[in-house]
């Protein structure tokens, strides 16, 4: 009996290494059509949805917030769920539910009714088809290499932005934007439905990732519940840096084609530098998450921060249009850069056995940072006329990012 048995794990074991380049694949769709259309798509419709209902730049920012504050929610759930239930099951739930509150807000007229849609079914699918989900799959599948695959996962979400802001850009000018919204959320649904097919469980069990030093040693193995989370030090560490590098990024990429009309540029120009954004950010995910296998990801973090300072400072001074592209060009790997490595870091230091679980809390605790951001680049730009207020402010929160990432896992963990 023990003969066979191990007889057939490696054969096991090379199906399985195998067929994890087809869970990357399948949730790599799954990011690219969910954070394409929302997160990179929502810049799309500030003029044209404020414009219909009358509201200020911060007020249609509410519809953003709502979205992030319902996603902090859900995060948890679902990340706890992933680490209990058949993540296939998961996926297709998520799928339907997003065509659902896609077609419910493209035939609602109430704004109320549409705020409710985004907090609740649109964010919770929104979850379940997102970077968590992906991020504890792939951590799962892949032993090796785990750096580089969880960058070419957050490929995903920069390839969404590539390729569904010109789509999308196209459906609104040609077919209004709750046609848009209708279009999209079908087509997002039919395509995850089919990724979510290909999805199934792992058949050999993980490889263990390895501890530091030996006091570390529990920290990678054990799991990990909300209580002993929020008295870990290094839980709240890496919650506000990321915290901090994703609130920023997210309010820049719901203000930048805003930013770049303001200052005068064309419609197609202003969607360029979103673009460019984008397309720099795929570099930064494969670059830096192929580095996280090598080089000390405390050191990468803190260098994504110092690349996003240098970019809001950048946007501070007003450029010109070719240099403003390069700066956006230049600014895609640190925006790029922070989802490799905050899945990186989770599974070096808290391990796989929670994984889903702890990526789920950070991302919820996150949600002060997030809400005041998007709210706070708003009303700077009501009150003021400008961005530049929130701007100054998010230049000066980079220097306490660059801190706390460098302090992640120090003294017990020699290398992250």
């Amino acid at each position: 009996m023990t003969g066979v048995t191990l007889g057939t794990m490696p054969t096991t074991r090379n199906a399985d290494g195998r067929y994890r380049w087809v869970i990357l694949a399948a949730t790599f769709v799954t990011q690219m059509l969910v954070v394409g259309s929302t997160s990179y798509g929502f810049a799309l419709f500030v003029k044209p949805v404020s414009e219909a209902y009358g509201l200020s730049r911060a007020d249609i920012n509410l519809g953003l917030i709502l979205l992030i504050a319902g996603s902090a929610i859900f995060s948890p759930i679902v990340g706890r769920a992933l680490d209990r239930f058949p993540a296939r099951l998961i996926l297709i739930g998520g799928a339907i539910l997003f065509g659902l509150a896609t077609a419910a807000i493209s035939l609602t007229h109430d704004f109320h009714i549409i705020a409710f849609i985004i907090f609740l079914p649109l964010a919770c699918a929104s979850v379940i088809l997102g970077p968590i989900t992906a991020s504890t799959l792939i951590a799962r599948w892949f032993d090796e290499k785990r750096g580089q695959a969880l960058g070419i996962s957050a490929v995903a979400s920069s390839t969404g932005g590539m390729i569904m802001i010109p789509i999308m850009s196209w459906l609104i000018e040609h077919h209004g934007w709750r046609q848009t919204i209708l279009i999209t959320g079908t087509a997002v649904m039919a395509l995850a439905l089919m990724a979510a097919a290909a999805v199934r469980e792992r058949r050999s069990a993980p490889a263990t990732t390895m501890p530091q030093t030996k006091t570390a040693a529990a920290s990678t193995t054990d799991r990990w519940s909300i209580g002993r989370l929020v008295r870990t030090r290094d839980f709240w560490l890496l919650t506000v840096t990321v915290g901090i590098l994703f609130s920023t990024s997210q309010a820049l990429l719901s203000s930048l084609i805003a930013y770049g009309s303001d200052r005068g540029f064309s419609p197609s120009q202003a969607a360029m530098l979103l673009s460019a954004v984008s397309l720099s950010s795929i570099i930064g995910k494969l670059l830096i998450g192929a580095m996280a296998d090598r080089v000390d990801k405390r050191l990468l973090l803190s260098g994504v921060a110092l690349l996003l300072g240098i970019f809001v400072t950048i946007l501070l001074m007003h450029p010109a249009f070719p240099v403003l592209i390069t700066a956006c060009l230049a600014a895609g790997a640190a925006i790029g850069g922070t989802l490799p490595l905050w899945g990186a870091i989770i599974s070096a230091r808290f391990g796989l056995a929670s994984f889903g679980a702890v990526m789920g809390w950070t991302a919820q605790m996150q949600l002060p940072l997030q809400l005041a951001s998007l709210r706070f680049i708003g009303e700077s730009y009501d009150r003021t006329g400008s961005y530049d207020l929130a701007f100054a402010v998010f230049a000066g929160l980079a220097p306490v990012a660059m801190l706390t990432g460098w302090l992640i896992g120090r003294p017990g963990f020699a290398k992250l």
